[in-house]
């Protein structure tokens, strides 16, 4: 997609409050809720190309976007939500899910 816009994919491009990470969908809805929950970018949304954010104190660059997810995943704070859009589904029946508490679902969804 970045290739076909004549862009570099591996370089994220700041234009105003909107960033292109070209990193897809759920790579950026991941990115768009570490910049929420780092409390320092407005509101913040995201896209298949980038995240938009209504303000910031600080340039949005791979490197701070790093720190934030080791901090958030060390800290085990990242969103139940977003945490389980990563995650392959199990090949448990309705019924072993059903059992399984729902704090064990979201320490499985966050590892």
């Amino acid at each position: 997609m970045a290739e076909l816009a004549g862009q570099d994919p591996r370089v994220w491009v700041t234009d105003g409050q909107r960033v292109t990470t070209w990193g897809g969908a759920q790579y950026n809805r991941l990115l768009a809720a570490l910049l929420s929950m780092s409390g320092e970018h407005g509101i913040v949304d995201s896209d298949a190309k980038g995240v938009s954010v209504s303000g910031t104190v600080r340039p949005i660059v791979p490197g701070y976007a790093r720190r934030l997810a080791l901090e958030s995943f060390a800290g085990n704070r990242i969103p139940l939500k977003v945490a389980a859009s990563f995650r392959e589904p199990t090949r448990a029946s309705p019924a072993d899910r059903r059992s399984t508490s729902d704090s064990r679902v979201a320490e499985g969804a966050r590892r």
